[in-house]
């Protein structure tokens, strides 16, 4: 069943404490894209090893997206790398069906960094996840991911913004009709909806 975009919330608010303890905060990337790369790309800005990673070279990291924080020319980057990397290594990849766990083990390999990836469950347990590079190579940085399906949320390396406010880039109240309008990309249902058809439910039911 669809988790309640209430719980979702809440849930990552449980990953905001958690980050806010190493002083990092959430990022929203919006909802219906490929959130993976855009989130990716947020975090290799951060990192650090942008302007000296082979790997990084001619990716540009300017902010000019739809939502502040966001590098849509690094995305595409990180979109193509990642999957000349899973084309590349398809054999070794061919055991993992998950294709987001796919694509972060990729990333992981291709640009030898630590990836955390906190994960949201069916009913909004927050586990989380590590990947790392191939064996005998170090990390050279470490990256956080929220991810709930195929739908990823980014890390910020220093927590901006209103400590009442769940993402660092941008307000709740600002993003919150599109995410209950678009619930459903990502498994997600609004609770007026979900109060509707238990109300529609009772109503149809035998008494």
């Amino acid at each position: 069943a669809p988790l309640l975009v209430s719980k979702y919330l809440q849930s990552l608010s449980q990953v905001k404490e958690k980050l806010a303890n190493e002083g990092r905060g959430l990022v929203w990337c919006g909802i219906g894209r490929d959130t993976f790369a855009d989130a990716l790309a947020i975090q290799l800005a951060q990192s650090g090893i942008s302007s000296s990673s082979v790997s990084l070279k001619g990716y540009i990291f300017k902010e000019e997206g739809t939502l502040p924080g966001q590098y849509p020319s690094a995305s595409a980057a990180v979109r193509m790398d990642i999957l000349r990397y899973n084309a590349a290594n398809a054999e070794s990849f061919s055991g993992i069906a998950d294709g987001a766990e796919r694509n972060l083990r990729a990333a992981a390999e291709k640009y030898s960094v630590k990836i955390t990836c906190f994960t949201l469950g069916a009913k909004g347990e927050v586990g989380s996840k590590d990947f790392g590079p191939r064996p005998g190579i170090d990390a050279r940085t470490q990256l956080f991911l929220v991810r709930k399906g195929d739908h990823f949320i980014s890390v910020t390396k220093e927590a901006s913004g209103a400590a009442d406010e769940l993402f660092a880039n941008v307000a709740l109240d600002e993003i919150l009709p599109e995410l209950e309008r678009r619930a459903h990309t990502i498994n997600l249902i609004s609770d007026a909806e979900a109060a509707a058809e238990l109300a529609a439910s009772r109503e149809t039911r035998p008494a």
